[in-house]
């Protein structure tokens, strides 16, 4: 996990970046409760991926996620929330080759990219 986190403008607070996201959860990579406005993931993995995001302090195979994005292969995928999305605890993020609750398989063959635009 690369993380940086970097002010943008008044109206955002942050923007983190996780240059290598995968099954091991980059935890509360906010530090604080944030609302999420736009989420940028690039796969440049061999394979599907889905990136899982987790009010929680931590997250692991089990912890059931808040959401959950599929980026293929080669693509990058931007997701704006107007009203933004808010987590109350932390945000914590993992990515799989596996969909829904479970998945452990980090991927490979090139790494998954996030950036997160907060307030």
């Amino acid at each position: 996990m690369a993380l940086t986190n970097t002010p943008l403008d008044p109206r955002f607070t942050d923007v983190v970046e996780d240059t290598i996201v995968n099954n091991t959860a980059a935890a509360s990579v906010t530090g604080s409760t944030l609302t999420f406005h736009t989420i940028q993931v690039t796969n440049a993995a061999s394979q599907v991926n889905y990136v899982k995001f987790y009010d929680a302090i931590t997250a692991t195979a089990t912890t059931l996620p808040n959401m959950i994005f599929m980026v293929v292969n080669g693509t990058t995928r931007t997701v704006s929330i107007c009203d933004g999305y808010s987590f109350g605890t932390a945000v914590t993020m993992r990515c799989v080759q596996e969909a829904g609750l479970g998945g452990t398989t980090s991927p490979s063959g090139g790494n998954v990219q996030v950036i997160l635009t907060m307030s």
